[in-house]
């Protein structure tokens, strides 16, 4: 907490605010000072990593479960801004490149769904695809070779 910011402005100031309370008496500080949390709104960050996901299901489920940690952990009654970062190795990769703005609404719905006073101030998209094996490879080849093989038998 920052004696004297009693509220944050944007996604860069995190956390609680507010200021410190002390007393003072005949000039001098009596007990210990206490923190006094005065923010009106909240802001916080949700890294939510999508790593190995292939389902749109399995996507809102873990989206669902990390706003919940987020305003839990971080709304002590308080309205929350919060910007969400999605970030992993996914199959999904393609398609959510390419529809960020239903991406975007399907969070909104989320977070409306888990309180009226969470709010999504940004959605970042940082996944990537999920790395190809190089079957260039001898060892990869004959793998491949073997699965192909059994998959045909009858």
């Amino acid at each position: 907490m920052f004696p004297g910011n009693l509220q944050g402005r944007n996604i860069r100031e995190v956390g609680p605010k507010g200021a410190v309370l002390v007393t003072v008496e005949d000039g001098q500080i009596v007990g210990p000072p206490r923190p006094l949390e005065l923010d009106a709104v909240r802001w916080a960050r949700a890294k939510v990593d999508v790593t190995g996901l292939e389902s749109e299901g399995q996507l809102h489920s873990r989206l669902r479960e990390r706003l919940t940690q987020t305003y839990d952990g971080a709304a002590a009654g308080r309205p929350l801004m919060v910007r969400v970062t999605i970030s992993g190795q996914t199959l999904m990769h393609g398609d959510l490149a390419g529809r960020r703005e239903a991406l975007r609404e399907e969070v909104r719905g989320i977070a409306v769904a888990i309180s009226e006073r969470l709010w999504i101030e940004k959605v970042q998209l940082h996944t990537a695809p999920v790395a190809v094996p190089n079957i260039s490879d001898p060892t990869m080849r004959d793998e491949l070779g073997s699965l192909m093989a059994r998959s045909s038998v009858t």
